[in-house]
């Protein structure tokens, strides 16, 4: 048994260091390769828009709101939503230009970048060019952008789906599992609206949450008739009746057909030929964006900086996802910078983030009130919670109608393990001096007097949320108040309140701003994140330190280092964790 028990281990060590000898040959040789390419150079890419082309557009490719490179050649995300509403406004005057070609099989974008997209094609659209719409499946994102087209088609088989219908969310409790593991969460919120965490406190959903979600996904189901409707001139009452009755759900084509959603049934290349297009002149975003670069465009003195706001909110950086959080340190280098730049006229900060640290939205915030330079705030699809805290610091506001925004509110979650280290088998002894000095203990009984602290201490927070807001948007506390609680708003009913100042997207932000500035000829630039090599190098290191030295930790320490290092934990925070 020893013998074996031995072979077996010493099996399993020369397994882990094969893995780790393949490992590390793959990166140096994926880096080197990627080295020669950047060295060696790449050859010249020629101009490839002639006249009378179409430009086709995949919305299954992702757009993500922020730009990033590499310390190595990496290709980093070259086409971002900015650049393609750059591209389709300079698509409506280029003469070569005739029309678009939209494929929205699987829609990337979200509800608000699909509203500001739409106004870019009806800018086309005005400008006497074709746009067409190919899709061989449809659900309510990808039609309510295809509807915008001159003409839609799909393929004449009843293969290719549709599923257009009213709303369905569905949402996962989880106390009663939790309570069976012996895990209790302690949430404690400031607002009755302010919804974050209550999965794990409740069995089912609160009629605070349920009420405050049913108003926006109504909303949003509203808005999606009425530029249907309006956009394929069909009764908007019909159509409406049509959806609800299910008649465009498990759906397909000839349908569509029936029910003048679509205009005809055929194959993509039959679709071009009867529209007389030449497959030779369609033409990829990718290669626009080449002709883009390649024609040198003009770079004026004066210039509008965009820096990037996405993802939660942390005091600390991730390394593990340094470019999918805004954090103080980050953000407030990127407004050095272009306060720091006499070139740099404005600052227009993108905002899509469901909010986070407490503490790091207020260091932010503090930051953009300082700055000498009028800084406006575009929301993508989300500025809620922490997000919007920052977002009001602002000079003006704009939001699409389907961003989400407010959630003013505050929440602490404090999870308690005890029952299921009671479950393991585990016993902890525990040494204490002072009242509360045990108030974040993992395996203590969380008491009464417990959660009066912590919600004193977050209602200043709260308060402090409030006074912050009713400052920057000059707007009545009390009457903040009533709107804050924790309750989301859509980008119309934000404005409607003043929490918002004007509906639009990042284009119409920036051209607000320039206005504003009485500029007339400038260049945007975009503040562009690198990430750090001691990073990279950092993640490489721990994947191999894992497949060299696994290791085996208690349940304790496992959730105090995945826990308490974790800022949605313990601390006041500002988060809005849910979307439609």
């Amino acid at each position: 048994m020893d013998i074996l028990k031995w072979l077996f281990k010493g099996i399993g060590y020369i397994l882990k260091k094969f893995v780790s000898l393949i490992v590390n040959v793959f990166i140096i040789v994926f880096i080197v390769l990627l080295g020669l390419k950047y060295f060696l150079g790449q050859e010249k890419v020629v101009s490839p828009v002639k006249d009378n082309s179409y430009l086709a557009i995949d919305f299954s490719i992702k757009f993500p709101e922020k730009r990033y490179t590499s310390p190595i050649p990496f290709k980093g995300n070259e086409i971002n939503f900015f650049g393609l509403t750059r591209q389709l406004k300079r698509a409506a005057t280029d003469n070569r230009i005739t029309g678009l070609i939209l494929q929205v099989d699987s829609m990337s974008l979200d509800k608000a970048q699909i509203e500001e997209v739409g106004r870019l094609i009806e800018n086309i659209k005005n400008q006497g060019k074709k746009v067409y719409s190919y899709s061989i499946n449809f659900d309510n994102a990808g039609y309510s952008l295809a509807s915008r087209s001159d003409k839609i088609f799909m393929p004449p088989t009843s293969s290719a789906t549709v599923n257009i219908n009213g709303f369905f969310k569905e949402t996962p409790y989880y106390k009663l599992i939790a309570d069976k593991f012996g895990v209790k969460m302690n949430v404690i919120h400031v607002g009755d609206y302010k919804s974050f965490g209550e999965e794990y406190t409740r069995e089912s959903m609160s009629p605070e949450l349920r009420q405050n979600t049913e108003r926006m996904l109504n909303a949003v189901y509203e808005n999606f008739v009425e530029t249907v409707a309006a956009n394929r001139k069909i009764s908007k009452d019909l159509f409406n009746e049509r959806v609800l009755n299910g008649d465009f759900v498990v759906s397909e084509p000839f349908n569509m057909v029936q029910y003048g959603l679509i205009d005809d049934t055929k194959y993509y290349n039959q679709f071009l030929k009867d529209e007389g297009i030449d497959i030779k002149s369609i033409m990829s975003l990718d290669d626009y964006i080449v002709d883009y670069q390649l024609s040198n465009p003009p770079e004026y003195k004066d210039k509008i900086a965009i820096i990037y706001a996405e993802g939660e909110i942390n005091y600390f950086t991730n390394p593990q996802n340094v470019m999918g959080t805004i954090t103080p340190e980050n953000m407030i280098a990127e407004l050095e910078r272009v306060e720091e730049d006499s070139s740099i006229k404005g600052v227009v900060i993108r905002m899509n983030s469901p909010g986070g640290s407490a503490l790091a939205s207020d260091i932010i915030y503090n930051r953009i009130k300082d700055m000498n330079k009028p800084v406006y705030v575009s929301v993508g699809g989300v500025a809620a919670s922490g997000g919007y805290y920052i977002s009001s610091a602002a000079d003006k506001i704009f939001a699409d109608k389907e961003s989400l925004t407010g959630s003013i509110g505050v929440v602490s979650m404090i999870p308690n393990v005890k029952g299921l280290l009671e479950k393991a088998e585990i016993n902890v002894s525990t040494i204490e001096k002072g009242k509360y000095a045990g108030i974040y203990s993992l395996i203590s009984d969380f008491t009464e007097e417990d959660k009066e602290k912590i919600y004193a201490s977050n209602y200043k927070v709260y308060s402090e949320f409030l006074d912050r807001v009713s400052e920057a948007r000059r707007l009545d506390r009390a009457e903040l108040h009533k709107v804050a609680q924790g309750k989301v708003w859509l980008g119309q009913e934000a404005v409607d309140i003043g929490l918002v100042n004007n509906i639009g997207g990042l284009q119409e932000t920036i051209g607000a701003l320039a206005k504003n500035l009485g500029l007339k000829q400038y260049t945007v630039v975009e503040e562009i994140q690198v990430q750090p090599l001691d990073q990279l190098v950092s993640n490489y290191i721990g994947i191999m330190n894992k497949i060299r030295k696994p290791s085996i930790k208690t349940l304790e320490e496992e959730f105090q280092k995945e826990i308490l290092q974790n800022e949605l934990f313990n601390k006041p925070v500002m988060y809005y964790p849910y979307d439609l």
